[in-house]
């Protein structure tokens, strides 16, 4: 973990955990599956994130597939198809949804994904990032604001209109949340991990209450 910088670390320690304060990760086979209706452009995009993602994961492989996958990326046609789907209770109106099925020890098994109805260009793009950065198990949120891109940190963006043009929206995975993707699935931290045993082992505190 030394390769890890303090940032890095205190970072992780916010999206690396998700409500059960617990490490969540893959120890099977990725297979992602997107579901009808979709267009063309999403499919493509979805190729090239998990071309992203499968350097980062360690040992466990991702690939996309046209049936029986585990993690399903679903388009709804309407908001209020979109919205039928949330089951957290979320304080604010989301632009991605994901829905996550694990094994008591801490594997994943399943992840339903649901991308609002009305978001295009590349907002749409960093959304489906950010919701597969939780289906690999980047399971939280980072409440801090960063200049450099954070998927999982805190957006500044006052409307969707600025939101999808916006040029300096990142068309690839962060590299925070490279780095925190590739720290998750390092052997040395197994599924259901504390919260508390991880800071107390890299000696990360001040970061996190």
């Amino acid at each position: 973990m030394k390769k890890y910088t303090s940032e890095e670390l205190s970072y992780f320690s916010e999206v690396g955990f998700g409500d059960s304060d617990r490490l969540t990760k893959w120890n099977k086979k990725i297979e992602v599956q997107i579901l009808p209706p979709f267009q063309k452009a999403d499919s493509l995009e979805v190729d090239k994130i998990i071309d992203e993602l499968r350097p980062l994961i360690g040992k466990t492989d991702i690939v996309w597939v046209k049936e029986k996958g585990n993690v399903l990326i679903n388009f709804p046609r309407t908001a209020e198809e979109f919205n039928s789907h949330i089951t957290a209770d979320l304080h604010q109106e989301p632009k991605g949804y994901a829905s996550s099925n694990l094994d008591l020890n801490g594997n994943l098994r399943k992840v339903d994904i649901y991308i609002i109805p009305h978001l295009n260009g590349k907002g749409r793009w960093e959304t489906l990032r950010h919701e597969l950065c939780h289906a690999v198990g980047l399971m939280g949120h980072s409440k801090r604001r960063f200049q450099q891109p954070h998927l999982l940190g805190i957006t500044a963006f006052n409307s969707y209109d600025v939101y999808e043009t916006d040029l300096d929206l990142p068309s690839s995975l962060p590299a925070a949340e490279r780095r925190a993707i590739a720290l998750l699935y390092e052997d040395s931290l197994p599924p259901n991990l504390a919260r508390k045993n991880f800071i107390q082992v890299i000696g990360e505190i001040n970061s996190i209450h």
